[in-house]
């Protein structure tokens, strides 16, 4: 007879990215003599084939609505709906009404499971047809942002609080937005220490700096890209992540718009490439799937958002013995303890940053030194072992 706990994860994302790749981490370490993983994919998604590997069940959602029209309602720091947008706002919010009540209920009656497990808050809107027929945890991977006057937020927290029994903040600084203190735990993703990644051997004698935020505003390329022309000869930034491409097909009509675009809106962002890609002081990684073989060769990480986020190339670094560099802003400090395990700049300072760098460089001991800090930090906190708070919280659901 099965007695397993049956969970169903419903999954958001297309790519492999942070919200994917803990979702990855704690179905790999949950117990499978106690509990059993069904995950529902909302978009065709490179994480299916992480699932297969792990033999992991999963299904793609079944309706025409998800595949061709859906669009999640976001609202957080990194991205939500200004107020100059009114069609976008009023679109979104039908979709995630028709979502709310109708389409997400069609999706989840085929399934019979004791909790449902939403990975993200932009699926809020799935909470109502969770609660009709499991108990219902929510991940809150994103930090809520307050908003012009703070009605959307409302509006969102109040759904939360209706609809999810248990929610999950990957940390302090997104509880705090929530504000659900009774209902929320503060649970911190969390890595495999067993991985053992490939080193990789540039530029041995430079300063190896790892940026993975690719040309993401958020993720502070500009910051990055303007420090370059302060760095010193013998620091070199491995630039990972997605990029804009250097040629183009230009009898196509579309990338003639896309320069037209460029000129008029992005001027500035198209000087940025000029100097990324002319700057002596950079290796052009690009996008990788899997970034632990840099992480784990470089000699230090640069996360310099914009907006406040829980880094997760942070605490891999801090994994593998990696100091790190990141802004000060809200929630970074959770992560990076100035002086002790890294250090931290003031927001869209690209001089400070530079000025950061260059007195590290010659410094291996100093660097060996926060490095290890940094790793029995998150020995402490952000190791597998987070597993069994969420493995209690799925068991003292079902036991209520």
């Amino acid at each position: 007879m099965n007695t397993r706990i049956k969970i169903l994860y419903v999954h958001h994302g297309s790519g492999i990215g942070g919200a994917s790749l803990s979702l990855i981490n704690l179905l790999s370490s949950l117990n499978i003599e106690k509990f059993e993983a069904t995950v529902l994919l909302l978009q065709k998604s490179d994480l299916i084939d992480e699932l297969n590997k792990r033999q992991i069940k999963w299904y793609l959602v079944e309706s025409i609505f998800y595949r061709k029209f859906y669009k999640y309602f976001v609202h957080s720091e990194a991205d939500f709906y200004k107020w100059y947008n009114p069609v976008k706002i009023l679109l979104r919010t039908l979709y995630w009404t028709l979502s709310k009540y109708f389409f997400s209920k069609i999706e989840l009656q085929k399934f019979q499971v004791e909790i449902i497990h939403l990975n993200s808050s932009v699926l809020i809107d799935w909470l109502y047809s969770s609660k009709k027929s499991s108990k219902t945890v929510i991940h809150i991977r994103e930090p809520f942002a307050h908003g012009y006057f703070g009605i959307r937020k409302y509006f969102l927290v109040k759904n939360i609080d209706n609809y999810a029994d248990k929610i999950i903040a990957i940390s302090e600084d997104n509880s705090n937005r929530i504000g659900l203190k009774s209902k929320t735990i503060v649970v911190y993703n969390f890595l495999n220490i067993n991985l053992k990644p490939n080193l990789i051997k540039y530029d041995e004698k430079k300063l190896k700096v790892l940026y993975l935020g690719g040309d993401f505003k958020i993720k502070g390329f500009q910051t990055i890209v303007e420090s370059l022309r302060f760095l010193d000869d013998q620091i070199v930034v491995w630039f990972c992540g997605s990029l804009q491409k250097k040629s183009e097909n230009k009898r196509d009509l579309k990338f003639i718009l896309k320069i037209i675009y460029r000129f008029i809106f992005k001027n500035k962002q198209s000087k940025l490439y000029k100097e990324l890609y002319n700057s002596k002081n950079v290796k052009i990684i690009g996008f990788v799937n899997n970034p632990i073989d840099y992480i784990a060769s470089c000699d230090l990480i640069v996360s310099p958002f914009s907006v406040p986020h829980f880094s997760r190339p942070v605490i891999e670094g801090f994994l593998f013995g990696k100091p790190s560099i990141g802004t000060n802003v809200i929630g970074m400090n959770e992560l990076i303890i100035d002086k002790f395990n890294g250090y931290l700049f003031p927001k869209n300072d690209s001089i400070a940053l530079a000025n950061l760098l260059n007195s590290l460089k010659g410094k291996n001991e100093l660097l060996f030194e926060l490095g290890n800090n940094g790793r029995q930090r998150a020995l402490n906190l952000f190791t597998s072992k987070n597993i069994l708070i969420i493995e209690n919280i799925y068991t003292n659901l079902t036991s209520n």
